[in-house]
């Protein structure tokens, strides 16, 4: 008993003549000339720019069978029998500039994302920022900053966002990753900043990337070997970051919460770096050698975030935790009470 032609045997092909392409129906050929910015009109017919690119069955063709153009072993399928027959008919005389919008055709296939769309914030101080910056290989433009006012993180912040993503024409889902300052800081303000992070992190599917404003400057001085980042806290106290730098790689020794009393017999034999003026005099004054840079901005951030994305240094939003340091009035103030 001769066996069953399989379905796939049976099904119509088409062929694009000149792309080399062939499709199961004329669908799939309206959908590859729609990525191709063309236009399909009711009598099957593509025109654009003197290319004209007809699809007809064998029968109501002019064109002469021995003179139709064939990709090899078209029409057979593996058991060497023959597809339905269809004609596909172009003149000759555009047969080249066919050729060119093949060639379009593959590179829209395969050409990837040239740049990424990075969304950052930091909630980590009395004022906030939100931005918008393009990354391309060792390259980090900042698009646009917004300032968040201090006391209103949980008003500003997302509605800030939508706002940015408006002004340049930029939907959710083009955000490829987003850069977070997890602390130290203010403790209202990184939960704030950090739970809307992680819900459209959530939401979009995208990595988030937790950036330290300590190991920030501790990488922008571009020191080597044992290097310390210290940030006023406040409260007669400093922000207290030690670190391993060796080329790119940095190793976190710890991070810490001290008293400024303190900070300069923690940071003996190491290279200091503050943007404070009374820290960097103080350090000084101890015989330490002090970097003195900016104040941590949204480009630093950015950069330092681009550049732990590329390494691959992400987490998903259950991993997004703050790094506080001290902690919050109400806890220290239930300590006392005790």
């Amino acid at each position: 008993m001769r066996p069953l032609l399989r379905e796939r045997e049976t099904t119509p092909m088409f062929q694009i003549d000149h792309l080399g392409i062939a499709v199961k129906s004329l669908a799939a050929a309206k959908s590859i000339y729609e990525k191709l910015g063309l236009t399909v009109s009711p009598e099957e017919t593509v025109q654009q720019e003197q290319v004209r690119l007809v699809m007809v069955p064998v029968g109501e063709s002019g064109c002469a069978p021995e003179k139709r153009w064939r990709a090899p072993d078209f029409g057979r399928n593996q058991n060497r029998r023959r597809w339905p027959p269809i004609r596909v008919c172009s003149s000759r005389k555009y047969r080249r500039r066919a050729a060119v919008i093949s060639a379009r055709l593959r590179t829209t296939r395969k050409r990837p994302k040239t740049a990424m769309i990075l969304l950052v914030t930091d909630t980590s101080g009395r004022s906030g920022t939100a931005a918008l910056a393009r990354a391309h290989e060792s390259d980090v433009a900042l698009i646009e900053v917004v300032p968040l006012a201090g006391g209103m993180f949980s008003a500003q912040l997302v509605p800030q966002i939508a706002t940015l993503l408006q002004m340049h024409n930029l939907n959710k889902t083009e955000i490829d990753a987003f850069v977070v300052v997890s602390g130290p800081g203010s403790f209202t303000g990184l939960r704030v900043g950090l739970a809307a992070i992680k819900a459209l992190a959530e939401i979009l599917q995208k990595p988030i990337v937790s950036v330290s404003l300590l190991e920030v400057l501790a990488t922008a001085s571009r020191a080597q070997g044992k290097v310390v980042a210290v940030l006023d806290a406040g409260r007669s106290e400093a922000y207290f970051g030690a670190y391993e730098i060796a080329g790119e790689t940095v190793r976190v020794l710890r991070e810490e919460l001290l008293a400024k009393s303190d900070f300069l017999s923690a940071a003996r034999e190491s290279t200091i770096v503050t943007p404070d003026t009374a820290l960097a005099a103080a350090a000084r004054d101890a015989g330490l050698a002090v970097v003195a840079l900016e104040p941590v901005g949204t480009e630093m951030i950015a950069r330092f975030g681009w550049k732990k994305l590329q390494a691959g240094d992400t987490v998903s939003p259950e991993q997004l935790e703050a790094n506080y340091m001290r902690r919050s009035d109400a806890e220290i103030f239930v300590k006392k009470s005790s």
